[in-house]
């Protein structure tokens, strides 16, 4: 049988009516929570201090970084098949590189929208 139960005043209280007799005897092992327990572990860190607060940027500066370069080589190889090697003319260049600016800033057709054009 699992029980919760609340530990006060020195008496440890189950949550909920157990299917014991009046002075059964039992055997009881004792877990913390997993919040306890973390609170346990944490007990002694000072959240507030500047030297854990350095040592936090330290440690998670670089991994942003790191986060950071794997999308800018994403966006690099995007843009190597957008944006053809192949020599194109001075117009298509500037069309393909406006469509690219207006991409950043959000103005965009819907597919459906230039499906219905093209078609029609």
């Amino acid at each position: 049988m699992r029980v919760r139960a609340i530990y006060r005043n020195k008496i440890l209280k189950p949550k909920k009516k157990l299917a014991l007799a009046e002075g059964e005897e039992v055997t009881i092992e004792i877990r913390k929570s997993k919040v306890d327990k973390l609170a346990g572990l944490t007990r002694d860190i000072d959240f507030d201090s500047v030297e854990l607060q350095h040592r936090t940027k330290e440690v998670s500066m670089p991994m942003v970084y790191k986060e950071i370069l794997a999308v800018k080589k994403k966006l690099e190889t995007i843009e190597e098949i957008v944006i053809p090697t192949e020599k194109v003319s001075d117009e298509e260049l500037e069309e393909i590189l406006q469509l690219k600016e207006e991409s950043l800033k959000g103005e965009y057709v819907k597919w459906s929208e230039l499906k219905k054009e093209l078609s029609g």
